[in-house]
């Protein structure tokens, strides 16, 4: 990655401040549109370089993303095993409840 950014002639004083260079907006996370102004405006007109670089960080957050989908799905799959593992839990405790309640009151 050093070499790339070497290559894209980004200083490392640059670097110590890319993402926030990047951040245009401020809001500490970065979209793809602030992702190419900042390259933009640390390079000047883009370049072949500009774009590899680009489809380098896209393809980065696109792996990020279906990792991110991946687990969410897992999270998901564990909450809905809980739910009905609750649910036969209330449903046994409501039958043991009616059970005890009938053996009293002899119904």
């Amino acid at each position: 990655v050093q070499a790339m950014y070497e290559e894209l002639g980004i200083s490392d004083d640059d670097l110590d401040n890319l993402f926030d260079t990047l951040d245009i907006d401020g809001n500490g996370e970065l979209s793809v549109c602030e992702v190419v102004q900042g390259i933009v405006s640390l390079r000047g007109p883009a370049r072949r370089s500009d774009a590899l670089f680009t489809k380098m960080v896209l393809r980065n957050i696109q792996k990020s993303m279906r990792e991110f989908f991946l687990v969410s799905l897992r999270h998901m799959d564990t909450i809905e095993q809980v739910q009905r593992e609750m649910v036969f839990r209330s449903d046994s405790l409501c039958n043991e409840t009616r059970r005890e309640s009938e053996a009293v009151y002899d119904i």
